[in-house]
């Protein structure tokens, strides 16, 4: 019959259908057939899938403030996550060379000799923001003169062209303390009178510290603990960048303990959240887990928010706390706030492990900061007087929320599991569902390990098709309802692995595995990721002392750096003669910062993937 086939539907039919689809769906729909395909073309159909599925994102954002676009966002956002998925990178090259680097909002900001860079990396940037670094550090910490200041500088945070960095060992001032500042590193056209450090701060000496910031306020915060073995609460500070005037926010005593593992902090909306899993000190055992998670507007200090959320029941099993991470991050379904947990468990205390990620939901600022009711401070337990359903025990995990690596009938001959010694980055990409590795497999030879290889190692997972097979009923999934009555949103969506994938295969050109690895890797490494990339440092023969390599590896098919060669047929060239000072654009040499030709045109090593 005619009408039962999807190409032949009434636009009007197609178009309700379509709707309910996510981003994946709609490319493997519009892969079909011919008709398939100019149905999907419709941009109406295409707005709505950016609408349902990816919306906060960047490319969901591109595409709905330029009112147009939408398919060609569609097909980016899906090579980024497919590539992440199953581990196929687009591009490797090498970026620079520095002492220290960090890479946010898809900037790199890394140190070189006596200058500070600043490179858009999700924009193949043509050019660099450049900075007299030693003569900022002279000018702000005198004592440093005569000395390589880059040596006592570790960068903290970079958000909204404000960059917040740490001066330890300073002779200035108490030795028992260090200073931080924050600079407005934005390029300006015209000359302005604008000032260029918006913050000098004190933090105790070797104190783990956090910076998050906007274009409005600096929120910063140190830990009090008195030695590396034991947790402190923290101390956080904000700095109105309009008035000028800062303000400190006592916490409640469950806010300590170790950054990005049972800690962390975050800015959504002008609103500071801070995430902790301690219970505190006097508290007596119990079998419940909870998130701790505080709210704070620099707009309302005598109204803070506090709130409890279920976590786990520790019968689960232990936790292998070396393994885990703890962060916040902003949904690119939703627009909302979710806590992002990445733990290795070993459940019911059986002696297999493994590892998860649990993705909880935090209600929106606008929500937590209706309350009429302010909470004092001197309350000794203000999260169980204003705990609400959220901390309840749910019936079960729904499926979305919840991600095991492997379930129990996976082989384990082909887990392709790595111990955390030889795991330089685990993290976990949310848009693409997968955990995310890079990890040192390291080539034997007559049965010994001969040299360090790096390799990317990807588990992800796909939606399972909707209809109970397993029960023999061939209908939908129905949702589940939780302890309110009502439907939980997402249980009745079901997944499947992928399985393991790593990358690249071991008979590689060794040019390409040199450019990967060039010299034996050592302790930690120290990299960066987000949701389209991996930027890590590497030691390499011929740099300056302290210095190292700064390596890309990137996911998304539109950062495409000048000079990469195709990897099957060609080895790298070897580094240009070239020096910095060749390729200067002759801007005044009186400017704090300026504008360059970016250093990989002069390192010029790369390759392109594809």
């Amino acid at each position: 019959m005619l009408g039962t086939r999807l190409d032949n539907l009434p636009f009007d039919v197609l178009y309700e259908v379509a709707t309910l689809l996510d981003y994946r769906d709609y490319i493997h729909l519009s892969r079909v057939n011919h008709a398939l395909r100019e149905g999907m073309r419709s941009e109406h159909i295409s707005r709505k899938i950016v609408e349902n599925g990816m919306l906060h994102s960047k490319e969901g954002q591109q595409s709905i403030n330029a009112a147009t676009g939408y398919r060609h966002a569609i097909s980016h956002y899906y090579d980024i996550n497919e590539a992440v998925a199953t581990a196929t990178p687009y591009l490797i090259s090498v970026l620079a060379y520095g002492t220290d680097f960090i890479y946010q909002q898809g900037i790199l900001c890394y140190c070189t000799g006596h200058e500070l860079r600043l490179l858009d990396v999700h924009q193949t940037g043509q050019a660099e923001r450049v900075v007299n670094f030693h003569d900022v550090l002279w000018r702000l910490v005198p004592s440093l003169r005569g000395r390589n200041p880059t040596m006592w500088v570790k960068l903290v945070h970079y958000c909204d062209d404000i960059l917040a960095f740490r001066v330890f060992g300073n002779t200035d001032i108490e030795g028992s303390m260090d200073l931080m500042f924050a600079m407005d590193v934005a390029y300006r056209h015209k000359s302005s009178r604008r000032r260029r450090l918006l913050l000098r701060a004190q933090v105790p000496a070797g104190a783990p510290i956090f910076v998050r910031c906007n274009r409005s306020c600096i929120w910063y915060g140190y830990s009090t603990a008195t030695t590396s073995s034991e947790c402190g609460p923290w101390r956080i500070y904000a700095f109105d960048l309009l008035l000028g005037q800062t303000n400190g926010y006592p916490l409640d005593r469950r806010v300590n303990g170790d950054l990005g593992q049972t800690v962390c902090f975050e800015v959504f909306d002008g609103t500071l959240y801070a995430i902790s899993t301690v219970e505190k000190a006097n508290d007596t055992p119990s079998r419940t887990s909870y998130y701790y998670w505080f709210c704070y507007n620099k707009r309302r200090q005598d109204q803070p928010y506090y709130r409890r959320l279920w976590r786990r029941e520790n019968g689960e099993g232990p936790i292998d706390d070396s393994w885990t991470k703890l962060s916040m991050r902003l949904d690119e379904v939703t627009g909302q706030p979710v806590i992002v947990e990445c733990r290795r468990e070993w459940p019911g205390g059986k002696s297999e492990s493994r590892r998860a990620c649990y993705i909880v939901p935090l209600p929106i600022s606008e929500e937590t900061l209706k309350a009429d009711t302010k909470i004092s401070w001197s309350h000794l337990d203000p999260v169980e007087a204003s705990a609400d359903t959220f901390s309840v025990y749910p019936n079960e995990r729904p499926c979305h929320s919840f991600h095991a690596e492997f379930d129990h009938t996976h082989d384990h001959n082909s887990r392709r599991e790595f111990i955390t010694a030889r795991t330089k980055l685990h993290t976990y990409n949310l848009s693409a569902a997968t955990f995310l590795d890079l990890v040192n497999d390291r080539t034997e030879e007559n049965g010994l390990p001969s040299r360090s290889f790096l390799r990317i190692r990807a588990v992800s997972r796909t939606h399972r098709c909707p209809i109970d097979d397993e029960n023999g009923t061939g209908l939908l999934f129905k949702k589940r309802t939780g302890v309110d009555s009502r439907p939980i949103q997402g249980s009745e969506e079901r997944f499947t692995s992928r399985g393991v994938r790593l990358w690249p295969s071991k008979d590689s050109r060794s040019g390409f595995m040199t450019l990967l690895c060039p010299s034996t890797l050592r302790g930690t490494l120290g990299a960066n990721s987000d949701e389209r990339s991996i930027i890590y440092p590497i030691s390499s023969p011929g740099l300056p002392p302290e210095h190292q390599y700064l390596v890309l590896i990137s996911f998304d098919p539109k950062i495409n750096f000048m000079n990469p060669i195709n990897w099957r047929t060609s080895d790298p060239p070897s580094e240009g003669n070239s020096s910095i000072e060749d390729l200067q654009r002759g801007f005044s040499g009186n400017s704090l910062l300026k504008v360059e030709n970016p250093l990989y045109q002069v390192i010029r090593r790369g390759y392109w993937l594809r």
